[in-house]
């Protein structure tokens, strides 16, 4: 199906997304996701490529894989970060993997590592493209008397005092999007009122550990989170679901990637059945990629 962020000349193929497979010394394998887009996050495939092949991989091979606090502080000296994280959707596709590596060394899924428990399925939500939107301040109060729940992505993220300005009003939870990468930003933009909650996406942020400590920020601040995924792919959607469903999402997660993508990577692909989706259990992210569909869609996709 048409989505608005794949249109374009190089684009307008499929999604792009660089799989990333790590082995340990033991063996023990991981599967990670990175899902690059240039019109949305500022990250290409053929970027995130060079970023893994020419500065992470390098720092990151002998490391434990499970000091995963080491791992970043790696991942973030070596790549910089500015104002804020520096390629996380990269980065992200490493977190996801180690984490799944941990899982199987442990035997355990993602989320009992965390000592939480996820439901057998999550609900999920449908994305429109509205092509032609108004000023979000004129129609915040419209929306809530048609029944909208939440205001997200209103303005552009660099526009501090605009989301000031839509939590002032009050007509609408203001929730925001791609302009939260840290938990450090996060915090600061709490503190300058410019948010009740985010629309959480792993792959954007810098993997599950950053997820992860934001949405234990939103918690204790009483904020709300939303889950969204911006058609993520099998792997990085796996991830998803699990962290969603382990801190008890308890609405229709965003999570558009069986509604738009028309291939899979996995040896049981997920599956829609009544806009539900069942929550991987197996150890790691409870996903089985099938290496051979990896290599079949690689040759047939890849420009590179």
């Amino acid at each position: 199906m048409r989505f608005t962020f794949f249109e374009g000349p190089v684009s307008s193929g499929g999604r792009p997304a660089v799989i990333i497979k790590i082995t340990a010394s033991d063996g023990t394998v991981g599967w990670g996701e990175s899902v690059p887009i240039p019109r949305w996050g500022g990250e290409t495939a053929e970027g995130a490529l060079a970023c893994l092949r020419n500065y992470l991989v390098p720092v990151l091979k002998g490391q434990d894989a499970l000091d995963m606090e080491h791992i970043h502080a790696l991942m973030g000296k070596e790549i910089a970060n500015g104002f804020t994280t520096s390629y996380p959707i990269t980065k992200a596709g490493l977190d996801i993997a180690l984490h799944d590596l941990i899982g199987n060394a442990q035997g355990k899924n993602i989320a009992e590592i965390w000592g939480l428990k996820t439901p057998d399925e999550m609900v999920l939500s449908w994305t429109l493209n509205p092509m032609n939107p108004t000023t979000a301040l004129e129609m915040a109060p419209k929306l809530a008397d048609s029944g909208v729940a939440v205001l997200e992505g209103a303005v552009h993220p660099h526009c501090l005092s605009g989301f000031q300005d839509l939590r002032k009003q009050g007509a609408l939870p203001i929730i925001m999007d791609e302009g939260c990468m840290s938990p450090t930003d996060v915090s600061e933009f709490i503190k300058l009122k410019m948010l009740d909650g985010i629309a959480m996406k792993p792959s954007r942020c810098g993997g599950l550990i950053s997820a992860k400590a934001q949405i234990e920020l939103l918690n204790r601040e009483g904020l709300v989170f939303l889950g969204s995924g911006l058609t993520d792919p099998d792997i990085s959607l796996a991830a998803s679901l699990i962290l969603f469903g382990a801190f008890g999402l308890n609405r229709p997660a965003a999570l558009n990637g069986p509604q738009f993508l028309g291939a899979s990577v996995l040896k049981q692909p997920f599956v829609v059945n009544g806009g539900k989706v069942k929550i991987p259990k197996g150890p790691g992210l409870g996903i089985e990629v099938d290496e051979e569909k990896v290599r079949d869609l690689s040759a047939r996709t890849w420009r590179g």
